[in-house]
């Protein structure tokens, strides 16, 4: 590990180099150079080992929605529920082909809350307020696409929610408005980071009353929406596989989500870091789903 790199705090920040990314690659049984692809973690490459900041590109917006997913399966656990999963960027992208052609949606996380027997899945957007308007354009037209062909059944058992988390009013109301040029047919919740956080005021932190479908001006709303004690609970679906999916696609659509190698100490550990008891969780991946990824292709 390197530590040589810092934030603005000040805070030491630990890169992983590329001996270490070798060393998971040989765990994993998989080539260095499709580890390092796609194996969905972050390393410091030989050539750069004087120059630990160039591993993170956009060290603001890795840590902030750090912060923002650590929180989400801190208030979880709080509430009796947990975060079942959590998937990075390159994990979380999903290429699919509809009736207009080839197309990609890229989270910058996604994963599953895990609540009153069932699993709630959810893609997150972390916007600091950077992105133009053709960006956001390009954006919401891929998301549109993504769901209405489904193509999110490539990854998930139901519909994710897509969240959008800003880093403050004003990045909440460009996005907001951006949606409603959109045409309004992509749903979305919007929060930002002061309001989602714990505090007196929010004890639920994310989980509480602070998402909004618009900003300024849409009712505060609770998310995930979770059956009160008593009511009748579906059974939980299973994790889908991507043969799965495709059975279930619609023939226009065919869809595969991009989900890196990962070794077994890796999965683990994940169990490790959200289970009170340590005991195996219900988002724990199968040796079988860690082959390289695939691209898509019609049939």
């Amino acid at each position: 590990m390197n530590h040589n790199v810092r934030d603005n705090h000040d805070d030491v920040r630990y890169v992983l180099t590329e001996q270490g990314m070798r060393f998971l690659a040989a765990r994993a049984g998989v080539p260095p150079s499709t580890f390092g692809e796609h194996g969905a973690v972050t390393y410091l490459k030989e050539a750069d080992r004087d120059h630990p900041e160039r591993a993170v590109k956009h060290v603001a917006h890795t840590l902030g929605l750090n912060r923002f997913m650590v929180g989400l399966a801190r208030d979880a656990r709080a509430r009796g529920w947990r975060l079942g999963e959590w998937r990075n960027e390159a994990e979380s992208t999903c290429r699919f082909v509809d009736e207009a052609g080839q197309a990609t949606v890229r989270p910058d996380a996604s994963g599953s809350i895990v609540a009153g027997g069932e699993r709630i899945p959810f893609l997150v957007e972390y916007d600091r307020g950077t992105l133009d308007a053709g960006d956001f354009r390009s954006k919401f037209e891929g998301y549109r696409r993504y769901y209405a062909s489904e193509a999110w059944r490539a990854a998930f058992a139901r519909e994710p929610v897509l969240l959008f988390v800003c880093v403050d009013d004003r990045a909440a109301e460009r996005v907001s408005r951006a949606a409603a040029r959109s045409g309004g047919e992509l749903e979305l919740l919007i929060t930002t980071e002061s309001r989602s956080s714990r505090h007196g005021g929010n004890p639920d932190g994310a989980t509480g009353a602070v998402w909004r479908r618009r900003v300024p001006g849409g009712e505060l709303e609770r998310w995930p929406r979770v059956p009160e004690p008593g009511a009748p609970m579906q059974s939980e679906p299973e994790p889908m596989n991507r043969a799965h999916a495709r059975e279930r696609s619609t023939p226009e659509v065919h869809a595969t989500w991009r989900r890196g190698p990962r070794t077994k100490a890796w999965d683990e550990l994940w169990r490790w870091l959200l289970s009170d008891d340590r005991a195996e969780g219900e988002g724990h991946r199968s040796e079988g789903q860690l082959e390289p990824p695939v691209e898509p292709h019609p049939e």
